[in-house]
């Protein structure tokens, strides 16, 4: 028969064994780097573009470089992304809640307008009006080597 005292004991070890599986969740279970957990992530100040764009971007390597443009709906603008070694820089173009995802470190590669790891034509028609994101992420190691700060020509017209 079980005392008071050892009853006692056996019911607060479990209290604490189910705590410690509440609270012990390994991250990986939690959350994944695939979930977009935050919609409230604030979308930094950043250059405002109009079209046409015909610009050079240098991105630092181990960066980013980013900004914005408002787009009517049933536009379609057809431009060319171009990087002289067509390798590390990831070119998106996202809508808001594409680039909130981006900024959370989600991947969107399956759910931009456009996702390109060398450089490309393209073609895309919107469908509502609103605010998109040019992206170039020069975070990349490409077979283990860091890339170095890259020159990227983007031209943009409204077709």
């Amino acid at each position: 028969m079980v005392g008071p005292l050892a009853f006692k004991l056996l019911l607060i070890g479990i209290i604490i064994f189910s705590l410690s599986v509440i609270i012990f969740v390994p991250s990986s279970m939690s959350s994944s780097r695939n979930q977009f957990l935050d919609e409230n992530i604030k979308i930094p100040d950043m250059r405002s573009f109009s079209l046409p764009i015909s610009e050079r971007f240098v991105v630092k390597a181990n960066s980013s470089y980013f900004f914005k443009v408002q787009i009517d709906a049933n536009s379609t603008i057809v431009g060319s992304f171009q990087e002289a070694n067509k390798l590390c820089i990831l070119f998106y173009v996202l809508n808001e809640t594409g680039m909130k995802k981006w900024l959370s470190g989600v991947d969107v590669s399956r759910e931009a307008y456009i996702y390109s790891k060398v450089s490309t034509n393209f073609t895309i028609t919107f469908t509502s009006t609103g605010t998109y994101y040019f992206v170039f992420d020069n975070r990349v190691i490409y077979h283990d080597i860091v890339c170095r700060d890259k020159l990227v020509l983007l031209k943009v017209t409204l077709r």
